[in-house]
């Protein structure tokens, strides 16, 4: 059971972690489509949410687990595993970031639509 607990910095790393991308999740799901900016309609918006969900929960416990990867790899003896620990450290932050900002992405997207369609004179037609 050791090994599922975190440490208090990891813990704390979490929920910070949690915290963005619910403030990111209720922009892109809540505050987007209240607004009129929901370029999707909503049974396209369900399977996003639910991946989002995941994403979002699944990145931030690898962002917060992650420095334990990297710590147990700097106390070993050989350098080619400390480079391995250190380099899998970094490929295992970049994938949690990615999870934790993917609202970030549909944000964008909604955004990008709204301008595609006002540049192309679509104005507020739906796509």
């Amino acid at each position: 059971m050791h090994y599922l607990s975190l440490s208090e910095s990891a813990r704390r790393d979490f929920f910070t972690c949690l915290g963005i991308w619910l403030t990111l999740e209720l922009i892109a799901f809540g505050l987007m489509p209240a607004i009129g900016f929901d370029r999707i309609s909503f049974s396209q918006t369900s399977s996003w949410f639910w991946a989002s969900v995941a994403l979002g929960i699944g990145g931030s416990f690898l962002l917060a687990s992650a420095s334990r990867l990297v710590g147990v790899s700097r106390t070993s003896p050989s350098k080619a595993k400390r480079w391995l620990g250190m380099l899998s450290g970094r490929l295992v932050n970049w994938v949690a970031l990615a999870g934790v900002a993917f609202p970030l992405l549909i944000v964008s997207l909604n955004l990008f639509y709204r301008l595609f369609a006002l540049f192309t004179g679509q104005g507020n037609s739906a796509i």
